[in-house]
């Protein structure tokens, strides 16, 4: 789309919502620093945050092919397909998660942007505000201790870590009908580097106290 898809108007004239909303993609997609949105209650001015004259448009993520790929497609506010897309089989014009987070749900609405490639083309990048999905600093134990730990972490002085892996008791079990042991439950919870949780284990047992036979 450009300057020639939008035909003069007489002053008066009535103009038709196709041929507002063809003016209102124009301007858009050529304006560099904020962005001009139109909306049902007039004209709003959105900032860049990123300060690079990037243009930015809402997309909706459509399929992932199980790693750090995602297909999607450009939508307006009622969600309705207008415009771009990206797809995957083919590879093109697909889109990354800034910090390459895998697994999005498919229906997810982002802002998205592109930027350019070396040797030519663009890649399309969104971002979620997730933290580096490296290995995090381990919190906590399973192992039967009296002492208190010192173990800390700090989201803002992590050192080489990447997130956190807290050890955490979930839950107490006995039953007087089974074996008569009291038992402990235990789950790792994942976070990245930006303290968002990631990732939940499954439980892991342990022996609080057992019958012995009386004397």
């Amino acid at each position: 789309m450009n300057a020639f898809d939008v035909q003069p108007v007489r002053e008066g004239q009535p103009v038709s919502a196709k041929k507002f909303n063809t003016l209102l993609k124009l301007v858009q997609r050529t304006i560099t620093g904020p962005q001009v949105i139109g909306t049902s209650s007039g004209w709003h001015i959105r900032p860049d945050p990123r300060g690079r004259g990037r243009e930015f448009f809402t997309a909706e993520i459509t399929g992932n092919d199980g790693s750090t790929r995602y297909s999607w497609k450009e939508v307006d506010g009622d969600g309705v397909e207008s415009g771009r897309v990206g797809t995957l089989a083919p590879n093109v014009d697909e889109a990354f998660e800034l910090n390459l987070k895998e697994g999005i749900l498919t229906g997810t609405w982002v802002h998205m942007w592109a930027d350019p490639a070396t040797g030519g083309g663009v890649f399309y990048f969104f971002d979620l505000g997730m933290g580096l999905p490296g290995t995090g600093k381990t919190v906590g134990t399973t192992a039967e201790t009296e002492a208190a730990q010192a173990d800390t972490w700090d989201v803002t002085n992590q050192g080489s870590d990447e997130g956190l892996e807290m050890v955490q008791l979930t839950r107490t079990a006995y039953d007087h009908t089974s074996d008569e042991t009291l038992y402990a439950y235990y789950r790792t919870f994942s976070y990245d580097a930006n303290g968002h949780l990631t990732d939940v284990s499954a439980e892991t047992r342990v022996t609080i106290d057992a019958p012995t036979a009386c004397p």
